[in-house]
């Protein structure tokens, strides 16, 4: 989308694949903790008047700051010289484009990106499949540490994206997730299409993975236990 400002021509992205996952990180680390914190307050209201007032309020805050980061206009003069039908255009097409585009994303396998394809594969879970076990524990370690520094989700996805989405035939190496990889900064600008489609990925495969790692241990737990001998008939 081409956004007019002042006789100079912006351009605001109109899908996923216009938006890297680095500007989304950026986003999120310049007006993430505002919205969200906003936003809670005003589930947490009473007064459903004031309510949905705020809901408004909350919506066209949030597009001017979509604007202002992507057009790279300041946001105090998005604030101030942006007619507020400008802003409600934005949001009740642009923005609404972006959030149809993520509710109806439809998992791939493969995706061709930067000149290369791109794989996410589920793996068979198998008691003897160490390496798709490892890929999880790295994966779910990062989470972890990443958790307890206060980073979101936006945060973990290069990380986990590095981990899940490789060449084909390409093994798993802890080296890829490693502080100032290569591959790290590679992820960072992923087309924000594919980074999320990970995430859905990953909400699928966790769910497979806790599943199957329960199965696996009480299945040990059972082994462990020693077999009941019965009495009866014992003269």
């Amino acid at each position: 989308m081409i956004f007019r400002f002042k006789d100079i021509d912006y351009t605001f992205p109109s899908s996923l694949d216009a938006i890297t996952l680095r500007q989304r990180i950026a986003f999120n680390d310049e007006h993430g903790k505002h919205l969200d914190d906003w936003a809670k307050a005003i589930a947490e209201m009473k007064d459903e008047f004031k309510k949905e007032g705020e809901r408004s309020h909350w919506h066209l805050d949030n597009a001017a700051r979509m604007l202002s980061f992507y057009t790279g206009i300041p946001f105090e003069q998005v604030s101030k010289e942006v007619f507020i039908t400008d802003l409600l255009y934005i949001y009740n097409t642009q923005m609404q484009e972006l959030f149809r585009q993520e509710a109806e994303m439809q998992l791939q396998n493969i995706y061709s990106w930067n000149d290369e394809d791109w794989y996410i594969t589920t793996p068979e879970l198998k008691p003897t499949d160490n390496m798709a076990l490892n890929e999880f524990i790295v994966s779910k370690e990062i989470v972890r540490m990443l958790n307890a520094a206060g980073q979101g989700k936006w945060d973990m996805l290069p990380y986990l994206c590095a981990i899940y989405l490789r060449r084909k035939d390409e093994p798993f190496s802890e080296e890829l997730v490693q502080e100032g990889s290569e591959r790290l900064a590679l992820m960072q600008d992923l087309p924000l299409d594919i980074a999320i489609a990970v995430g859905f990925f990953l909400s699928g495969i966790v769910n497979t993975y806790t599943t199957a790692l329960h199965s696996l241990e009480k299945a040990e737990q059972r082994e462990s236990q020693p077999v009941p001998t019965s009495t009866n008939g014992d003269g």
